[in-house]
């Protein structure tokens, strides 16, 4: 259970996963983690904003910041 939310673990993890996605379905995961922190009462889950942030660097490597933001502007952030 500690894995769940400690971020030195989960980090390593998700980078790996998202570089492994292509770009259709990296926007796909951009889009459900803007979703989740977009509609969260109380504002966003701090696992849920860190997995956006690291959605949003590897679009930056690939020189798409784009796209993420599409993601963006789907759900009205700013």
């Amino acid at each position: 259970m500690d894995g769940l939310y400690n971020y030195k673990i989960q980090g390593p993890i998700f980078r790996e996963h998202l570089q492994k996605l292509d770009d259709e379905e990296l926007s796909r995961e951009a889009r459900n983690h803007v979703f989740l922190c977009e509609t969260s009462i109380g504002g966003p889950w701090k696992i849920d904003l860190f997995k956006t942030n690291l959605i949003k660097e590897e679009f930056e490597r690939r020189g798409k910041p784009e796209l993420f933001e599409v993601a963006e502007n789907l759900f009205g952030t700013q």
